[in-house]
C-alpha cells in the first residue's frame, strides 16, 4: 500500500539516497531531472519553511501528476512541525512528502503519527557490510542487549564501565553508534506495537535516549548511570 507522508531516521547522507530510491521503486517516480521531485536540506528547519512548503505543494504539477518533496534537516522547531500537520494529515491530490532526521525523538509525537516510517534496515546492512569487523560486533552487541532480559542488560552495562581500561569495552568506544542502533529498533517496535502500555514504555524509552546522548561525552559515570536506566524501562524486544 502506498502512502503519502513518510518519515526516515538516521545519518542524513546516508538516508537521503535512501529516501530517494525507495519514492521511485514504490510511486515509480524518477528523481533525475524531474522538476516535480524536490530534495531539500536544512540546517534548521523554521515555521517560514514550514509554510513555504505548504505553498509550493499546493502548485499544479510541473508534469505528471505528483509532486515529491524530500525534506532534509538537522533541527526542526515544534511551531514549524505544527504547521506542517494539516499538509502531513491531507496533502494537496498527489503529493508526497518525506521528512529526513538523524533521529525519531526530534520529532513531535502528533507528526510521528502521520508519517509512515521507511525502513533503515537496508542502509543499515549496507552500512554493516561495508564498514569493518568492529561495527558488526556493536550491531550484533546492541542486538542482544535488547533481546535480554533487564537484569543481564544491567551486568552487561557494568562491565562495559568497569571493565579492562587497557582494551576498553566495545560500548564506551562506540556508545554512538551502540545507541543509534537501539533507538532504531526501538522506534520499529513502537510503531509496529498496537499494546497500550507497551507503547507507552517504548516511547519513553525514546525519550531516555534523546536524554542519554547529551551525557555521552560527560562523564562516564553519568553515562553508566543513564545507560543501566535504558536496561532497565526498555522492555525486551526482538530485535
Amino acid at each position: 500500500m502506498q502512502h503519502h507522508a513518510y518519515g526516515i531516521y538516521g545519518e542524513l547522507a546516508e538516508t537521503v539516497p535512501h529516501a530517494v530510491e525507495f519514492i521511485e521503486r514504490t510511486h515509480g517516480i524518477v528523481h533525475a531531472g524531474n522538476p516535480d521531485f524536490e530534495v531539500s536540506t536544512y540546517d534548521t528547519f523554521s515555521i517560514a519553511d514550514a509554510r513555504a512548503l505548504t505553498a509550493r505543494a499546493a502548485l499544479l504539477p510541473f508534469a505528471g501528476d505528483t509532486k515529491v518533496f524530500i525534506i532534509a534537516t538537522r533541527r526542526i522547531y515544534g511551531e514549524a512541525q505544527n504547521a506542517l500537520l494539516k499538509l502531513l494529515e491531507e496533502p494537496p491530490s498527489g503529493t508526497i512528502v518525506v521528512i529526513a532526521v538523524a533521529r525519531a525523538t526530534i520529532l513531535l509525537p502528533t507528526v510521528l503519527s502521520r508519517l509512515m516510517p521507511i525502513s533503515f534496515d537496508v542502509v543499515l546492512q549496507t552500512k554493516v557490510k561495508s564498514q569493518d569487523a568492529q561495527t558488526i560486533e556493536v550491531t550484533k552487541a546492541a542486538h542482544a542487549f535488547l533481546r535480554d532480559a533487564q537484569a543481564e542488560r544491567v551486568v552487561y552495562i557494568k562491565k562495559a564501565f568497569t571493565g579492562n581500561t587497557v582494551k576498553p569495552h566495545i560500548l564506551r568506544t562506540n556508545s554512538t553508534l551502540f545507541l543509534d542502533i537501539v533507538e532504531m529498533s526501538v522506534y520499529e517496535a513502537y510503531e509496529k506495537t498496537t499494546e497500550v502500555d507497551v507503547k507507552k514504555s517504548l516511547r519513553e524509552g525514546l525519550e531516555d535516549i534523546e536524554t542519554l546522548r547529551g551525557y555521552l561525552y560527560e562523564k562516564v559515570t553519568q553515562a553508566r548511570m543513564l545507560f543501566e536506566h535504558l536496561a532497565l524501562v526498555l522492555p525486551i524486544i526482538d530485535a
